[in-house]
């Protein structure tokens, strides 16, 4: 059973606010250890008791890392009792020299543990230290009093079922067994300790904007709004239709992003440049509870990671590449509706489509008013059913572009200017010009510039010049 410290890591919390805890589990001695001469009652038994009150700090030296110092910054009062954690960070260690530094839950939980007492399972009198990698531990600790006194533990290696370490104490001359996970916190650098960000539980369809920094077509904001049928629309740099379905795809990958490994914290804009983060591309959702999530990404980190920041601290990350597939290629391009006009039919007054041989007009008449009761329709001054109507409509609203139009690509010739009237009085208008052999430039009042299929622009044109 390899529930480990976590469960006492866990109580010992409680403990220090007054809390009971009960010593959980027990453990077998490793197949290669000699069954020990002596061992007190089934169960956990405790090192050493400690005050954590009276503790100044721990210095831990992993084996080929930085050495490290956590001192103590927690409050009590005269009878030892804790009152609190009153720094920044709200933990009840600070790093000396980088105070700025934020440990994991567990690491600081087991740095609290480690302040009071190390539950073992078993008391070796006779053991080979250097087989149990004690001549050459893994890391040595050095708890420092407030009166000056220390303590030292020494962390030898894992037993072969993984199960536990070996543990010595200086001036002890026995060998304890301890569960694995003491191993598997104090041996790490320090780096290995940090809190990393996780993925947030946000839906994407409880978001209401979204933006892009750093893409082909510079910043890119899209907002949602309730009560459309096209609830999604880009607001910059162009106004136009998104596409609500790549959007929440989106949205859904970056909120699934979790950091793989800290790096450092940086203090200004000098130290982000170092990473390629004083000019990052920006991932943003924002959500209708006030969540944001701000991704920001730098340069490239080897291994195939990304630098990147994920809170507005200087703390820098790295993140794996395949995390990051879904913003890949996001861009007006993608996020778009493909839709060069997507007028929904209901919002409709007239269309009319200019060409250099006349125009062309479809209305829609409410008999009564805002009622769709009683609807009549007109091709030119000539009634039309519905269904002709609707087949002519949506030989123009139908048209889809293959890509936004690079900058150079310029029109020859026009083809069509496409002018919709909405129920509302407002206007808009698509302008269709020749481009090349294969592609029609589409140029919104929105600002949006689209390469359509020239094919395309020229049926729509051949049906409305059909029989009304």
């Amino acid at each position: 059973m390899r529930r480990g410290l976590r469960l006492l890591l866990m109580a010992l919390v409680c403990a220090l606010l007054g809390g009971v805890y009960v010593l959980l589990g027990s453990a077998v001695a490793p197949a290669e250890a000699p069954a020990p001469e002596s061992t007190d009652a089934p169960g956990y038994f405790m090192l050493y008791e400690d005050s954590v009150a009276a503790l100044e700090s721990i210095t831990v030296q992993p084996k080929g890392s930085q050495r490290y110092t956590a001192v103590s910054d927690m409050a009590f009062d005269q009878n030892g009792n804790l009152l609190g954690v009153y720094n920044a960070l709200s933990q009840p260690f600070l790093v000396s020299g980088q105070e700025d530094f934020t440990f994991s839950t567990a690491a600081w939980q087991m740095l609290l543990l480690t302040a009071q007492h190390i539950p073992a399972t078993a008391t070796y009198p006779a053991l080979d230290r250097d087989a149990c990698g004690l001549t050459d531990p893994d890391a040595v600790i050095t708890l420092t009093r407030k009166d000056g006194t220390t303590r030292v533990l020494r962390i030898g290696r894992l037993t072969s079922d993984g199960a536990s370490c070996y543990v010595a104490l200086d001036g002890d001359t026995n060998v304890y067994l301890v569960p694995y996970d003491f191993h598997e916190t104090m041996v790490q650098p320090l780096n290995a300790l940090h809190t990393l960000p996780s993925a947030i539980d946000e839906s994407a369809s409880a978001a209401v904007q979204i933006a892009l920094t750093g893409t082909d077509d510079g910043q890119l904001i899209f907002t949602k709004s309730s009560g459309k049928l096209m609830a999604w629309s880009a607001t910059s740099p162009i106004a136009h239709a998104g596409s609500t379905e790549r959007i929440e795809a989106f949205i859904t990958g970056l909120c699934a992003v979790s950091a793989d490994e800290y790096v450092t914290t940086v203090a200004d804009a000098a130290g982000l440049a170092v990473y390629g983060l004083d000019a990052p591309r920006r991932l943003i959702a924002a959500f209708q509870d006030g969540t944001i999530r701000d991704i920001h990404l730098g340069s490239d980190a080897g291994d195939g990671m990304v630098y990147a920041r994920m809170d507005r601290t200087g703390d820098i990350y790295r993140i794996r590449r395949t995390q990051l597939t879904f913003a890949e290629n996001a861009g007006l391009n993608t996020l778009l509706d493909r839709f060069v006009s997507p007028v929904v039919v209901a919002t409709l007054s007239q269309v009319r489509v200019t060409t250099v041989d006349g125009e062309t007009t479809l209305r829609i008449e409410y008999e009564n008013g805002d009622d769709n009761i009683g609807q009549r329709w007109f091709w030119d001054e000539n009634a039309v059913t519905r269904d002709e109507f609707t087949d002519a409509y949506l030989s123009i609203i139908a048209l889809q572009f293959d890509q936004t139009a690079p900058q150079e690509a310029t029109g020859t010739s026009l083809l069509a200017d496409v002018t919709f009237t909405l129920r509302d009085g407002s206007t808009s208008t698509v302008r269709y010009e020749a481009c090349d052999a294969f592609y029609a430039l589409a140029t919104t009042d929105g600002g949006g510039r689209f390469l359509v299929r020239l094919t395309d622009v020229e049926n729509m044109l051949t049906v409305l010049k059909g029989e009304k």
